[in-house]
Order: structure tokens, then sequence, then C-alpha cells
């Protein structure tokens, strides 16, 4: 992201990662066999304490970074 706009500050990278970021539905444990678990919404935006704010999606933040 910096290397595509060095003028980004930590914030923006921050809200970048945070808005672009995939959604995550699903826990995983290390039993076996494998068991998963529903994650539940905590707050707006499907912001959770397992999952935060989703899984990074590199090329989506890199696409919505401005030049």
């Amino acid at each position: 992201m910096l290397d595509k706009n060095p003028g980004l500050t930590v914030a923006q990278i921050r809200t970048t990662l945070q808005q672009t970021a995939r959604p995550i539905s699903l826990r995983f444990t290390s039993a076996r066999p494998t068991e998963t678990f529903p994650i539940e919404d905590i707050g707006p935006g499907g912001v959770s304490l397992d999952a935060g704010h989703g899984l990074v999606d590199a090329a989506a933040a890199l696409e919505a970074t401005g030049d």
C-alpha cells in the first residue's frame, strides 16, 4: 500500500484494511475431527471478538488505495 501511495498514514492504512476485509463466519478448532463454531457479530460492520474485522484481502486493499 505504501509503495502505491507513500503518503498514506498509519490510520489510513488501518481503516482501508478494516473496510476491505472479508467477513469470517466460522471459527475453527484444532480438535479432531475439525469442528467449527459460528462467530457471533458483536458490533456494527460484523466486527467480532473472534474474527475482528475479518480476513485481510490484500488485493481489495490495494485497489482501494488511492494514487
